[in-house]
């Protein structure tokens, strides 16, 4: 009985492929070579079958082979194992190459979606569509989240995420690092997803925190790669500092029960930046995209949602016992008022103070319509029409909370926004 020659697998090729190059080295030539040639070609992570086809060979036809045509075939087999190992070697290199570019998010394919619950059941998954990013070569990422961006489909409830709960007069956005390790990354480049869970900083409503992301990362074109959550990302609204604006959206619903959680699922694309002249198109066109959603002009709808949302917010402080503004502190929601103001020309305004019930109610009603003209001026001093707008000052006599103690007190000194007429 013949057998085929031995190889000496040890030296010819890497520690892993020996077992296999023993089981083809044992079988007979007259038992079957055509299984030892599959067992072969299964250790290059392949199927003997399709290597066979792929030189024109059928079962029928080797099985007619000669021990030496057999013998030859094998070693054809092994050069190609040992090559493998050299491809694989030259695929680490190409890898670092690969890597080591300026890569952009592409916003047109990129995704970030943000999933909360209430009333225990009812589940709202919601889409950013405001996302910019970039990896540096040396494997730094980052990725901006404009939260004004949020779209639910509800003018609405857009509006109070943004005004009442994520503040984005005072945070306009959130930002996502990460470090990459891209000696994990080098099978990516030969097609293979690699998954990884990632340390990442999210800088969210003023506060840094460390998370961590499960991701699939994958080649999705020549020069592309994605990064995948392949579970959400949860994260806790007390971590952020978030707990008082979630319950000023949740009176804004007429106090419905939101779990003080939410998740975050992602598709990120990016893009190897140098020469990439239909990626900086695209990258322009979102910007272009994302500047004219927040300057076109607005309905009177729209508008009005916005007066009475960020009435809501308390955010207009005044000295105590005074009309005069505290202009750092109140300077965000002004220059937010003035912004979406200016974007509804055709709406007359008006600015209606009120105060709590301390003092008498002579000096209330001064201080109300004193308080009112005072932020006026400031909207004045940022664009908006003095003309088209209204002041009036009502004192103590529409309280919207307790004034029997001070949370409540706090609630009735305010500054409210509404359409004349409205």
């Amino acid at each position: 009985m013949h057998r085929v020659p031995q190889v000496d697998a040890a030296r010819a090729v890497r520690p892993g492929h020996v077992l296999y190059l023993a089981r083809l080295r044992d079988l007979p030539a007259s038992a079957s070579l055509w299984r030892g040639v599959q067992a072969f070609t299964d250790a290059l992570g392949g199927n003997g079958m399709q290597m066979m086809r792929s030189m024109g060979i059928s079962t029928a036809r080797f099985a007619r082979l000669s021990v030496a045509a057999a013998f030859m075939f094998g070693m054809f087999a092994l050069a190609a194992l040992v090559t493998s190992g050299q491809t694989a070697s030259a695929q680490g290199t190409n890898a670092a190459a690969f890597f080591a570019q300026d890569w952009k998010l592409n916003p047109a394919t990129s995704k970030l979606s943000v999933t909360s619950t209430k009333l225990k059941t009812i589940v709202e998954t919601h889409e950013f569509t405001g996302l910019d990013g970039s990896v540096s070569p040396d494997g730094n990422a980052r990725v901006e989240v404009n939260l004004s961006s949020l779209a639910t489909g509800v003018d609405i409830r857009d509006v109070r995420m943004r005004f009442l709960f994520f503040e984005t007069f005072k945070f306009p956005s959130a930002v996502i690092t990460a470090r990459l390790d891209k000696s994990k990354l080098s099978g990516v480049l030969a097609g293979t997803p690699v998954s990884l869970t990632l340390p990442v900083e999210l800088d969210l409503h003023g506060v840094k925190k460390q998370l961590n992301a499960d991701v699939l990362v994958t080649r999705s074109g020549p020069n592309s790669i994605s990064v995948i959550s392949s579970k959400p990302v949860v994260v806790q609204i007390a971590d952020f500092d978030l707990t008082e604006s979630l319950g000023r959206l949740s009176a804004a619903m007429n106090n419905i029960e939101i779990i003080p959680a939410a998740t975050i699922t992602f598709q990120l694309v990016f893009e190897a930046a140098a020469g990439n002249k239909q990626l900086e198109t695209v990258r322009n066109e979102a910007a272009r995209r994302q500047t004219e959603a927040q300057t076109r002009e607005l309905t009177v709808e729209e508008c009005q949602n916005r007066m009475d949302v960020i009435s809501k917010t308390r955010q207009i402080f005044f000295a105590t016992g005074s009309a005069e503004i505290n202009a750092r502190d109140s300077a965000p929601v002004l220059d937010e008022v003035a912004q979406f103001l200016n974007r509804c020309p055709a709406v007359s305004i008006e600015i209606a103070g009120h105060t709590d019930l301390v003092g008498t109610k002579e000096f209330n009603q001064t201080l109300s319509e004193q308080r009112a003209a005072s932020v006026a001026g400031a909207l004045a001093k940022r664009g908006v029409v003095r003309q088209r707008v209204k002041t009036v000052g009502y004192g103590f006599a529409n309280p919207v909370a307790d004034n029997g103690n001070e949370a409540g007190r706090s609630q009735n000194r305010r500054i409210e926004f509404r359409r004349q007429g409205g």
